[in-house]
């Protein structure tokens, strides 16, 4: 997941959650600073950050975008053999 991706989650948690960023900082057990600087592209996402996340809010663990993809292609091949 690239830095951008993570924003994306922490804009989703301030909407769906009704959470500041320092809230939700708290909430995964990081200062605010550093999760800003995270968000920011200043440092980098780290796993166990991630999975924090992922943890205390699931609804945040979506698909890669190529899985999508994928997943797109094999239903519209389907689409094709059943109309045939």
């Amino acid at each position: 997941m690239t830095n951008k991706g993570l924003k994306n989650i922490i804009g989703d948690i301030k909407f769906t959650d009704e959470l500041t960023q320092a809230e939700i900082a708290q909430k995964i057990s990081v200062s605010p600073t550093y999760l800003s600087d995270i968000v920011n592209e200043r440092v980098p996402i780290t796993s166990s950050i991630l999975g924090k996340i992922y943890e205390l809010f699931p609804y945040t663990k979506k698909l890669p975008d190529t899985d999508i993809e994928e997943i797109k292609a094999k239903f519209e091949e389907m689409k094709k053999r059943l109309r045939n």
